[in-house]
């Protein structure tokens, strides 16, 4: 990074803003690329770039950024939770001892992020999906996921029966999975989340194809969150339940009828 700094850098800071918050990181990240990372930027700034960083893949950088951001404000849960998914996303493609290594200090940050606010729902989401990819042994395990995901909907009733439909078509429940975002959507159908997991419960299922195909298409026209998978992963989701569609038409029969 270069040494941009003072009113052009407020500036490239509130342009990077807007970007990221349409979804556009790459952008955003391009035009802070000169931004004065010295010791005298704001914490804020450094989250906001660490947020950029995450999402472009690029979490050597996002490490440095977000753990000065946490350093700077200990009290910001957003920014101890957002330094958990640095962790968390890097795992992700790392190997497996350095996977091990993100997956603890994920962890530990997301903990410290739900001690700072109890109410964050994002942190408890982000534990939660830790939690179930990551076997009990190494501090995961479906048990705590489910204690989370109660945690969740004693908070925010649709917002849990959305982390509860995560788990049950994470252990391919799909009857299960499919009556709890039947109960998410009919309270907000364009809840973003719940869309691309109907989409994506009809490709692993092979029922409801029809549905999925609609939420998928509906996901395109609505603005994910710094949460959410991109328009260009729904995109690949779409595309893999059109071209399933003649299968999962006979998978779906043969389900309504018994037959083979």
């Amino acid at each position: 990074m270069g040494l941009v700094s003072g009113h052009a850098a407020e500036t490239a800071v509130t342009k990077a803003q807007s970007l990221y918050a349409s979804g556009r990181y790459a952008e955003a990240d391009l035009v802070l690329a000169d931004y004065d990372c010295s010791p005298t930027a704001p914490a804020a700034d450094l989250y906001l770039l660490g947020k950029i960083k995450v999402h472009c893949g690029d979490y050597a950088a996002a490490f440095k950024l977000l753990s000065r951001a946490v350093a700077l404000a200990p009290a910001e849960s957003d920014y101890q939770l957002w330094l958990g998914n640095s962790y968390a996303w890097a795992a992700g493609t790392a190997d497996l001892k350095e996977r091990a290594q993100w997956g603890r200090k994920s962890l530990r940050a997301y903990q410290a992020a739900i001690q700072l606010q109890p109410g964050n729902l994002s942190a408890r989401l982000s534990l939660l999906n830790f939690y179930r990819h990551v076997p009990r042994l190494l501090g995961g395990g479906m048990a705590r996921a489910y204690h989370e995901a109660e945690e969740i909907r004693r908070r925010d009733p649709i917002q849990g029966t959305y982390a509860l439909a995560v788990l049950y078509a994470h252990e391919q429940h799909s009857a299960q999975a499919a009556a709890a975002l039947a109960i998410v959507l009919a309270n907000n159908p364009r809840h973003y989340g719940a869309n691309v997991a109907l989409g994506r419960l009809a490709i692993a299922s092979g029922v409801g194809w029809p549905q999925g195909e609609r939420a998928l298409r509906l996901c395109l026209t609505l603005q994910p969150s710094e949460n959410d998978v991109s328009h260009e992963q729904v995109a690949v989701d779409l595309r893999q339940l059109v071209e399933q569609a003649p299968r999962l038409v006979g998978s779906e029969l043969t389900s309504r009828t018994g037959t083979q």
